[in-house]
């Protein structure tokens, strides 16, 4: 009885601050690519910006995903294979580092749109939140072409 109290619960929750995190999205993606790429590719600092923002955008995606369980899979998986092939491509680029980094990248946006689409498609009044949704679509299509 407690577990279904306990997922109806966290239902609720999701429904409540599914919109507002793709605001959330839309920030930490917009830090990531006009801030921390450029960053970590001029060794201005080393790669701890970078690592918190994809973190932060990680645990947004999810929380986005709650109901997707193969998404959240996607998203945990090739995040995780993207942040360590990237970050050791900064110290040492090896061409399968590239592709390992790349491709992850990609199937990460690729799961990132999957679910922000579902968000701002989904039933329900469009917000303005629903719309910082849709630039985030639009972005990870952008960064899903720039990385293959």
């Amino acid at each position: 009885m407690y577990y279904r109290d306990a997922v109806e619960w966290y239902g609720r929750w999701q429904e409540r601050w599914r919109d507002p995190m793709l605001t959330g999205l839309l920030v930490l993606l917009a830090l990531e690519v006009f801030a921390g790429i450029p960053l970590a590719r001029s060794h201005i600092t080393e790669a701890p910006l970078l690592v918190v923002v994809w973190f932060l955008l990680i645990i947004s995606a999810v929380l986005v995903a709650a109901r997707h369980w193969a998404a959240i899979a996607a998203i945990m998986l090739s995040s995780l294979l993207a942040l360590v092939a990237n970050v050791e491509r900064l110290d040492e680029p090896s061409p399968l580092r590239i592709c390992l980094g790349s491709a992850s990248t990609f199937v990460f946006m690729v799961a990132l749109v999957w679910v922000v689409w579902s968000a701002v498609f989904g039933p329900g009044r469009v917000t303005h939140h629903r719309i910082r949704g849709a630039v985030v679509i639009y972005l990870s299509i952008a960064l899903s072409f720039a990385a293959l």
